[in-house]
């Protein structure tokens, strides 16, 4: 008999091992799918040179973008990202750190999860949290779960363990969190304390909002004296914002984007009324009222009231928080919903066809309809059987969910063109393409969970060892993702000789990849898209960018595209390094254009093909 409990145990075990492996692995799938290393993309670009600033700041500092101001002033990532870089290089200081981030990010996920929802719940809601673009404000330029490094997921991992640890009463770790959260991103972290603020004031809102409008208020008069800005924008410094980064001012959000952000806002609204009382109703109500707190005071006091300290702090970015709980919530609020009846069960139709058409400017009409059925929800008696009207409305709203789903498929499989830098196999960018909205690999993985959670040891088996295949048919291009390097040495040093022919404080223009400028060539940008980004936080160098922008546009209209050039005559004849160089006061021009004049250097054979047919041009014998 001992043997045969001790077998049993064995076996027991063996089936409890196998689900977590199983389950561990269907995850780190889902994750390389969709979450491979971008590189040196987007805000990357801008957090690597801050830091290579800290390095070297008698070649970079006096860069347009960082000469008059920029968000590196309100944080202290920059310092610990150039300490990376001094030792093992931007690229793969760039990978370690957003690895970290990652791992971060994580641990604040699983331990938030824990505290909000029982322990069945928590893989469904990380594997959505990981599944789900998880972007918000307008226009898709931020997202929760970033690839690529910047002091923001790291940030918002660190709040997340803040708000697991002050909801568990350990208040004096929650405040440190904070703290470091806010050294690390204070816009980030303001969404963490209005959210443990409201949390933790529920039944006293008007001392919580007071508080905050005090510390808003603080915040508001005390920026224009750090950073010298004034404190209500002019015309023409506002004009060329609201031309360039429309995404700042939620007056000019489109209808779209109006829908993006309103879908997770209705979920947790959702769970604020219907999930039982507790600590994740009150998070869910916090949450609500932050996103909403943060959008409106954007617009009164940026869009309408123009003051610059709070177009600065952007505090539409509070909706971050909302949009990451609504993800981490939505498997738990669909569970209650379906548990509550007909009328509830109806309103989870809606949520989920929502959801699928979130990308859409109609899936606000869907919400609205949502809304709808919450509110007859809330009213309505949990019978265990539908009444004759609620049955028509469920059936109206799964036909919707089921016209939702279609449109949404058709979408997934039309977009399966979208370029793939990684160079993956056809096959990896076949099952990305499929996978952008997450929906199928969250099916997939609930699909798996569903089944080896009540599987025999056999099929536990069987799945785990086909997770296991799966993950070592992504290796090698997550392999390749994270150690892909654009600025490697031997491209580094087959620039030596353009490096030699240019000053050290020398400014150079490539208006399409002010990276190569700042890595390979070690000088100073004269102008990009990219630095662009400084002109918020400063009315000289959004007026610097405008003049360089206009001088180089008189000659090369494609080289100056921001959105913020005059609308020129067409420009006579073909360009001329001569007249680029009596337009703007540049020095050192990279185009692939033949400018007229006989470059100083060619790129160097040897280089990636990104960098072939590139000219280096020198105004010293061009000026008239």
């Amino acid at each position: 008999m001992r043997e045969l409990h001790a077998q049993a145990q064995d076996l027991s075990r063996t089936s409890e091992w196998l689900l977590s492996a199983c389950t561990v692995g269907a995850l780190l799938v889902l994750w390389a799918i969709q979450h491979g290393y971008a590189g040196l993309v987007h805000d990357a670009r801008l957090y690597t040179f801050q830091a290579l600033a800290r390095l070297h700041p008698d070649i970079y500092a006096a860069d347009v973008f960082l000469r008059f101001g920029s968000q590196d002033q309100f944080t202290i990532f920059s310092a610990f990202f150039a300490e990376a870089i001094r030792h093992v290089g931007a690229e793969s200081a760039a990978a370690f750190l957003t690895a970290l981030s990652h791992v971060i990010f994580l641990a604040g996920t699983v331990t938030l999860a824990r505290v909000l929802m029982p322990t069945s719940y928590l893989w469904p809601a990380i594997a959505l949290v990981y599944a789900l673009p998880g972007d918000y404000g307008a226009s898709g330029v931020f997202e929760v779960v970033e690839d690529f490094i910047t002091p923001r997921l790291a940030a918002e991992g660190i709040v997340l363990l803040a708000l697991a640890a002050w909801l568990t009463h350990r208040r004096s770790l929650a405040v440190a969190l904070g703290a470091v959260a806010a050294a690390m991103h204070p816009l980030i972290a303001m969404a963490g304390v209005v959210v443990a603020t409201l949390i933790d004031n529920h039944r006293r809102y008007p001392l919580a909002l007071l508080l905050l409008g005090f510390v808003l208020v603080a915040a508001v008069v005390l920026l224009p004296a750090l950073t010298g800005t004034p404190f209500v924008f002019d015309h023409q410094w506002l004009q060329l914002l609201t031309s360039g980064t429309k995404y700042l001012f939620p007056s000019l959000w489109s209808l779209q984007d109006w829908t993006h952000a309103a879908v997770p806002v209705f979920s947790l609204f959702v769970g604020a009324l219907l999930l039982e009382s507790g600590t994740t109703r009150e998070v869910c109500r916090a949450g609500v009222l932050t996103a909403g707190l943060g959008v409106s005071l954007a617009y009164v006091f940026g869009d309408l009231l123009q003051l610059v300290p709070v177009v600065q702090l952007q505090l539409w970015r509070w909706t971050w928080i909302a949009t990451f709980l609504a993800t981490l919530l939505l498997p738990f609020i669909a569970h209650r919903l379906w548990s509550q009846g007909p009328a509830s069960r109806t309103v989870l139709y809606l949520i989920v066809a929502s959801w699928l058409l979130r990308n859409e400017t109609y899936g606000l009409a869907v919400t609205a309809c949502a809304g709808a059925a919450l509110a007859y929800a809330v009213q309505a008696p949990k019978a265990v059987l539908p009444t004759p009207g609620q049955t028509w409305f469920a059936r109206g709203a799964l036909v919707l969910l089921g016209m939702a789903s279609v449109q949404h498929l058709t979408t997934t499989f039309f977009d399966l063109a979208a370029s793939d830098p990684s160079g993956a196999s056809t096959a990896i960018r076949t099952i990305r393409g499929l996978s952008q909205s997450g929906v199928i690999p969250f099916a997939v993985f609930a699909v798996v969970l569903g089944i080896v959670r009540w599987a025999s040891v056999a099929t536990r088996t069987a799945l785990t060892a086909v997770c296991a295949a799966a993950l070592a048919g992504l290796l090698p291009t997550t392999a390749r993702e994270w150690t892909a390097r654009s600025f490697d040495s031997a491209t580094y040093e087959a620039f030596a000789g353009w490096r030699n022919r240019i000053p050290q404080r020398a400014e150079v223009l490539w208006f399409d990849s002010p990276m190569a400028v700042w890595l390979l060539i070690e000088r100073r940008s004269y102008l990009s898209r990219l630095q662009a980004a400084s002109a918020l936080f400063s009315r000289t160098a959004a007026m610097e960018i405008k003049r360089r922008v206009d001088a180089v546009a008189r000659v090369l209209p494609s080289q100056a595209d921001i959105a913020w050039a005059d609308s020129p005559s067409a420009p006579q004849g073909r360009p001329t390094l001569a007249a680029l160089c009596a337009s703007a006061d540049v020095r050192y021009v990279v185009t692939r254009e033949d400018l007229a004049a006989t470059p100083l250097a060619f790129a160097p054979a040897v280089v990636p093909a990104v960098y072939r047919a590139l000219r280096l041009y020198g105004c010293e014998g061009s000026r008239g």
